[in-house]
């Protein structure tokens, strides 16, 4: 009886860890990520799959190599959002579906390089504006201030349409009732009004910056 027992021991034992290491039991997810301008892959992104479609939401996770691979082992099946993240970039959405024994999904990311918008303030006299605050709505948002030369520039945009918005300090004083200065010549102080690129004091009359 010693024997026997012994025997469906270890046969027990084999029988587990062979569950364990059986090959086909864990779908992975592989794949490259690239810059989407010059196809060189990118290193350091990180690499996020979540299943949307899961009361609480799955997600697995990993981070490229130097030549730009991440493989995400013990996958559930299912649908899945794979999303990269790298600065400088625009996060990727792609969707992959893992399937049970079936070959590891492959995966392709290309994120696109951020742009950005640089110009230049005057006011009516062709005079730079310091402190002026200009705004980029569209895809993404941005906002930036001129410097004393009226210079600005705003990152950090994903390729798209733009409207630009310029304003300035001296405006907000209409909102307080304060009248403006009377200059020793009879002139009144003039306010810089609210302008959308190119010249415009409505956003309805927009021209969008490509």
């Amino acid at each position: 009886m010693r024997n026997i027992r012994v025997t469906l021991l270890v046969a027990a034992l084999c029988c587990e860890a062979s569950g364990q290491t059986a090959p086909g039991q864990a779908p992975h997810v592989e794949g490259v990520v690239v810059d989407s301008l010059t196809g060189v892959p990118l290193p350091r992104v990180r690499v996020t799959l979540k299943d949307l479609a899961a009361a609480v939401t799955e997600q697995y996770g990993a981070q490229s190599t130097e030549e730009g691979k991440f493989s995400v082992d013990g996958v559930k099946p299912g649908s899945y959002s794979v999303v990269g993240q790298r600065v400088g970039y625009v996060m990727p959405r792609v969707k992959v579906t893992v399937k049970v024994d079936d070959k590891p999904s492959s995966v392709q990311l290309q994120l696109v390089p951020v742009g950005g918008i640089s110009g230049r303030i005057t006011d009516s006299d062709g005079e730079p504006v310091e402190h002026a605050s200009v705004t980029a709505e569209g895809l993404t948002r941005r906002e930036s201030t001129t410097d004393e030369k009226g210079h600005f520039r705003l990152g950090g945009l994903a390729p798209g349409k733009y409207r630009i918005k310029a304003s300035h300090a001296s405006q907000f004083y209409r909102l307080y009732f304060i009248l403006p200065e009377i200059r020793s010549d009879g002139r009144r102080e003039v306010y810089n009004a609210t302008t959308y690129y190119p010249s415009a004091l409505s956003s309805s009359t927009r021209d969008w910056w490509r």
